[in-house]
């Protein structure tokens, strides 16, 4: 899967200072050369809706789903969802930002949709997985 996380900044380590503190967290974004498939990550990196390229390329939307499809092997509504879940779990291991916010972040306006598809990708509810990454002392080792 092609992503990019949401932190601009990861714990790091003031040797002069002798403290911790954040840094840059350098995001090296290697575009695939496939102008569709960079285009939808494109889309997903600025939290816009990647439903509009077909229409914006001039191509049918099955045309699209098909070149999409053949090209990473996911469906356009299976690349956000996924997309969308891989940055939940993120923000949901190393941040305390509250649940409601979390969805707002990855176009979730659903608790329960948001809570079933995430359970369906990795296996527990949100809260659940948070309280699991609590114990693992995974809040601030990066940052927005």
């Amino acid at each position: 899967m092609l992503y990019v996380s949401p932190f601009t900044k990861k714990l790091g380590f003031d040797e002069k200072e002798l403290k911790t503190i954040y840094v840059p967290l350098e995001q090296k974004r290697l575009r695939t050369g496939l102008e569709v498939v960079d285009l939808v990550v494109d889309k997903l990196v600025a939290g816009q809706d990647p439903s509009v390229l077909p229409w914006q390329l001039g191509m049918k939307p099955t045309v699209f789903s098909t070149t999409l499809k053949t090209l990473t092997g996911m469906t356009l509504v299976e690349m956000r969802t996924r997309w969308r879940m891989t940055v939940a779990y993120e923000l949901l291991r190393y941040t305390e930002l509250p649940l409601q916010e979390v969805m707002s972040r990855i176009g979730y306006t659903s608790a329960q949709s948001f809570s079933r598809m995430f359970r369906k990708a990795y296996g527990a509810a949100p809260l659940k997985y948070r309280i699991q990454c609590r114990a693992q002392g995974d809040i601030g080792k990066y940052a927005l």
